[in-house]
Order: structure tokens, then sequence, then C-alpha cells
């Protein structure tokens, strides 16, 4: 009688624990939390982006970044970072909610209120407010979105001051 009593327990103990696991499943849970972190991202023998953080947390289907800064190799032309409090990352796509800095080695900066970056067709498509700054002077605006590859830019309400030679 003891015996059975043990095996009922133990079945009901098994089959409990499975539904446990299948509930954990159906859940969302970090696969990877970490804090103060810097990665780096090699390719043929260069260091071409360097993540630095100070919380990331990895679930199946998506990256959360807290107050993360991400630095890019351009070539010749440079280097190029893009930082925010918060950074969202599925798939190639990084979402910025509370805001997004970035700035270019050639002295080119802007900063949007929020955006999304598509890192495959590199284009960063900012909502709500903007400033821009570059050597040729100063630009703000609304719903900023900036093509990387051709370096054109497209904005909202815009009003500035542009240097039309170092002259004048």
């Amino acid at each position: 009688m003891g015996l059975f009593i043990i095996t009922l327990v133990a079945l009901f103990s098994f089959q409990f624990r499975n539904e446990v696991l299948s509930d954990l499943e159906e859940h969302n849970i970090a696969k990877i939390d970490i804090s103060d972190f810097v990665m780096y991202q090699i390719s043929q023998d260069v260091t071409d982006i360097i993540i630095r953080g100070a919380h990331a947390t990895q679930y199946k289907d998506k990256d959360i970044f807290l107050d993360v800064s991400l630095s890019r190799s351009l070539g010749k032309q440079g280097i190029e970072v893009v930082s925010g409090s918060v950074v969202n990352h599925i798939k190639k796509i990084y979402t910025f909610p509370s805001g997004v800095h970035y700035e270019r080695s050639d002295g080119l900066k802007f900063f949007s209120e929020n955006g999304v970056l598509d890192t495959v067709k590199e284009v960063f498509n900012g909502e709500g407010k903007f400033r821009l700054e570059a050597r040729e002077g100063n630009i703000i605006g609304r719903d900023l979105v900036y093509y990387n590859k051709n370096q054109d830019f497209y904005a909202k309400d815009i009003k500035g001051r542009y240097l039309l030679s170092e002259n004048q």
C-alpha cells in the first residue's frame, strides 16, 4: 500500500512539473541577462562593431538594451555611434522609444525623440522632434528620415541655419 501511494505521488508530481514547464514555454522568459557589458563584432581581422551598455536582456524573439552605445566602423569614412537609453532589437530592426543620439566622426550628429533603425536598409525613421548639427549649420524639425547609404535627410517642419562658405 505504501509503495502504491509513493507511485501515485511521484506520478502526479511529474505531471504537475510538465504543466509548469509548458506554462513557462508560453511566456517569454529571458535567456540571457547581463549588466555593464562590452561586446565586439570582429570580421576579417577588423573590429567593426562595439556595443557598450548598462544592461541587456535577450529573449527568444527580441533583445532589450538599457543605456547602450553602438559604435560602427565606416571604413575610410570614419566611425558612427548610435546610442539610446532604451533600445529594443528584433531581427535587424532597432527601436528607440526614449530617444536616439547619432554621431559621425565627420561632425554630423542628430537627436530624435524616438525612431526605428533598419540595419539592412540602413534607414532611420524618426518620429517627433529632432535636432541636427553639422559643420554647415543646425536644423530642427519633426519626423526625420535618414538614409545612411547616400546620406540623404528628409523631414517635416524644418527650421535651420546653413553656412554657405566658411568666409561668410
